[in-house]
């Protein structure tokens, strides 16, 4: 498969050491049904300084459960009070532009607090450099309230700093304010054609494992 490249942004990878750490630490088991929203509604309403987001999608539903659209209330809260403290980085795949459009009509800054990212299945939540939540859990509303997902919220700055760092780097590196899909589309290579033949200006050649990964 022919995939369009995306010149506007780095491909610097970093290779981050993974963190081992050989003491005891505070952490909390998040589980869905069961006390995702009650914990982390107040972690995302207590973020003074910074709060990093990053899932593979938010899905707004026309009609979502009470508890979903607390927390949506409570990440727009925590957007509009920290301003360029307030990142969101969420997949590029499938019908993104549409979700984007959805999450500006209820009041994110596209422009400068969200980016899109190919080959990401993070999800967690970063704040103040001090606590940070990483699990399974998508962000919907059979996600957050009744799938069977867990994460665990770690109260650890060391740990922490560490998914911060990996954040920050997906941010300045490989996550874009551009939806691949808009810039041009991907061309499928067929058993006929030659697998040696030179790849068109402005594509690269990739998989199709790699594209639709799910």
């Amino acid at each position: 498969m022919l995939v369009p490249i995306d010149r506007g942004r780095p491909h610097d990878v970093e290779w981050i050491e993974p963190l081992v750490v050989n003491r005891s630490v505070k952490v909390l088991l998040v589980l869905t049904p069961d006390n995702y929203a009650e914990n982390v509604l107040p972690l995302i309403r207590t973020a003074k300084s910074t709060l990093y987001f990053q899932n593979q999608y938010i899905a707004i539903a026309k009609q979502i459960p009470q508890a979903f659209s607390n927390l949506l209330d409570a990440l727009l809260e925590r957007a509009r009070t920290l301003g360029e403290g307030f990142r969101m980085i969420l997949r590029d795949i499938g019908d993104v532009r549409t979700m984007l459009e959805v999450l500006e009509a209820r009041g994110f800054d596209l422009a400068t607090q969200v980016k899109v990212q190919k080959a990401t299945h993070t999800k967690g939540i970063i704040v103040d450099s001090r606590r940070v939540l990483v699990g399974s859990h998508n962000w919907s509303g059979p996600g957050t309230t009744r799938n069977r997902d867990a994460s665990l919220l770690f109260d650890d700055e060391e740990i922490a700093r560490y998914f911060e760092r990996a954040f920050l780097h997906d941010w300045t590196n490989l996550a874009s304010t551009k939806v691949a899909g808009e810039l041009r589309m991907p061309r499928v290579i067929t058993k006929g054609e030659r697998s040696d033949e030179a790849v068109p200006d402005g594509f690269e050649a990739v998989p199709w494992s790699s594209y639709y990964e799910d």
